[in-house]
């Protein structure tokens, strides 16, 4: 059996290990000279160690216009495409920066989910409300929110995430619209609560895993970079960042983001647990 520690590849100052297990891989450049050596880099350090690039299967994507209009890049004389969205670990990436494709395809597989659950469960008379409950929570719900935490949402995002989970809850407890139960009882019934709670507690949670990072590791030294003051917001791109996102739920829970900075990185216990107070809302809430 080979030994895994001689399996490893150099790309620069960056080194890969278990490349036996090598599969996917995500390069980012400043430009496009950049990538393109480092494609070529790539090719060339694993060629020796029986891996070989599928060009077919890699594809470019600028968050900038330096590629607009262009379809291909060649590299290593093949033809590598040029895509404005791209499906990257189960997430559509899009190069706007926006959320709005992925949440569309996140409720689509949710809905897809509730449906193939019609029969079984939401319909069977042997079943308790509670079970039901559960299940909605433990199968639906991780389908709609994987990946939450690096959202950007607007305000029609939000509602028709909020929507799915009322009306999904309506759908398993069996009440119509003549019943006339609101929204309130209903999650308080459930002891379900909305996707804009969840989704708020999911990023409050992974800004303080990021904050935890070694400063070395590019995620930390991304959320840690002061922003140009020359820099203008290019054309299209959403007003509302992930990070003003996050400034806005760091005043709710009454402290700026380089308090929540520190305080995440130094007492992760106690950023829990003010995490979770803060995020716990059963029923409609100000957070919706």
């Amino acid at each position: 059996m080979a030994d895994r520690g001689l399996c490893r590849a150099s790309i620069g100052e960056a080194e890969v290990t278990d490349l036996d297990f090598a599969d996917d891989a995500a390069l980012l450049a400043e430009s496009l000279d950049n990538l393109v050596e480092a494609l070529e880099a790539l090719e060339m350090e694993t060629r020796p160690l029986g891996l070989q690039v599928s060009w077919t299967k890699t594809k470019v994507q600028s968050f900038d216009d330096c590629l607009a209009g262009c379809s291909a890049v060649s590299v290593c004389g093949e033809s590598v495409e040029v895509l404005d969205r791209f499906t990257y670990l189960g997430s559509v990436i899009q190069s706007s920066g926006g959320s709005d494709l992925e949440v569309d395809r996140r409720l689509g597989l949710s809905y897809g989910v509730m449906e193939s659950l019609n029969q079984a469960v939401w319909r069977c008379r042997y079943l308790s409300k509670r079970t039901k409950i559960q299940v909605f929570k433990v199968l639906v719900l991780p389908v709609m929110l994987y990946g939450a935490e690096t959202w950007t949402l607007t305000a029609s995002l939000e509602t028709r995430l909020n929507a799915f989970v009322t009306k999904s809850l309506r759908r398993i407890l069996g009440y119509r619209w003549n019943d006339f139960v609101s929204n309130h009882r209903l999650l308080q019934e459930t002891g379900v609560r909305l996707a804009t709670c969840l989704i708020r507690e999911r990023k409050l949670r992974f800004f303080g895993h990021m904050a935890r990072l070694p400063t070395h590791d590019p995620v930390y030294q991304v959320l840690s970079a002061k922003t140009p003051a020359t820099w203008k917001r290019p054309r299209g791109r959403p007003r509302a960042t992930w990070l003003n996102q996050i400034d806005g739920h760091c005043r709710e829970l009454g402290i700026g983001r380089e308090l929540a900075w520190g305080l995440a990185k130094r007492d992760p216990a106690g950023w829990r647990s003010r995490v979770n107070a803060a995020t716990r809302c059963f029923g409609v809430c100000s957070h919706t």
